[in-house]
């Protein structure tokens, strides 16, 4: 898989919506309903995962994860749930860069590997909200404490560790900078929290799909995603739009359960050796 070719729909984006800032939310829906959540589906629709044995326990994933959403928006509060949603999207997005690594370089899959892969991660994210709150789709995220430091120090810290890994690991410099690289742009150096979000998450569906197409060898793969999407589309704003189930509107539940059963999926995916030794070898 091209390396560039996720850097490639970065700059597309950031350079739209440099010339026509009125074009982010139109940037945004492109990339929710084009590439988000056919990638998403398509964690579940792969060849190898299309039987009864395989799709009935990603079902009942589904359900727990939307009842669990359910309870806990009505409990803890929207607010803790959209927060806790937010913190695993970043150690997702850090898990599938650490799982491309191990796929394109052969890691061994080491503690080292998974240290620095996560703690780039957790410092972009102390250097996005240890200075000031930040809104996620219209809720303020939750943070612990707040550091005063500022977002430049803590790219110098993560530019230190990547380096200090390179060293560590010559053949893995291109996926190290690219991960540091990546999570710096979005939450230190982009001038707003929205924009950087969305440059991070269109790399990502970039990636994965370009990634699955290795795995699936022809675009057909895609096929099935897109036509699920598009039913998803239909519920969200023909059948559940008007719908709430105590606090929370049905189909803000139904996303959130999709993306954690997405993420419990797709952890298993990079866990599988199989898997990214027989695309390896292809």
């Amino acid at each position: 898989m091209n390396v560039l070719v996720p850097w490639l729909g970065v700059l597309i984006v950031y350079v739209i919506n440099k010339w026509l800032p009125a074009s982010f939310n139109t940037l945004f829906l492109v990339n929710i309903w084009f590439f988000s959540l056919p990638h998403t589906f398509s964690t579940f629709t792969r060849s190898d995962r299309r039987h009864f044995k395989v799709v009935m326990p990603v079902i009942l994933m589904f359900t727990i994860f939307l009842c669990a959403v359910i309870y806990a928006s009505n409990t803890v509060g929207i607010v803790v749930v959209y927060s806790f949603y937010f913190y695993w999207q970043q150690f997702h997005y850090g898990k599938q860069n650490l799982g491309i690594a191990r796929w394109q370089g052969a890691l061994s899959n080491s503690w080292v590997d998974k240290l620095f892969y996560f703690l780039i991660v957790g410092l972009s994210l102390v250097g996005l909200l240890g200075m000031e709150k930040q809104g996620f789709f219209g809720y303020v995220l939750y943070f612990p404490f707040t550091l005063h430091l500022s977002k430049w120090f803590i790219f110098f810290v993560m530019m230190v560790i990547t380096g200090c890994y390179c060293l560590y690991l010559p053949k893995q410099r291109l996926h190290a900078l690219g991960h540091t690289s990546i999570f710096s742009l979005a939450y230190l150096l982009t001038e707003h929290f929205a924009l950087g979000w969305l440059l991070l998450n269109v790399f990502h569906n970039i990636q994965y799909l370009s990634f699955m197409k290795k795995f699936e060898k022809t675009l057909s793969f895609i096929l099935l995603p897109v036509l699920m999407t598009g039913g998803l589309f239909l519920l969200q704003f023909y059948a559940l739009e008007s719908y709430i189930i105590w606090l929370i509107p049905l189909n803000v539940a139904l996303m959130l359960a999709l993306n954690f059963t997405h993420y419990t999926v797709d952890g298993i995916i990079w866990k599988s050796k199989k898997i990214l030794t027989e695309i390896t070898l292809d």
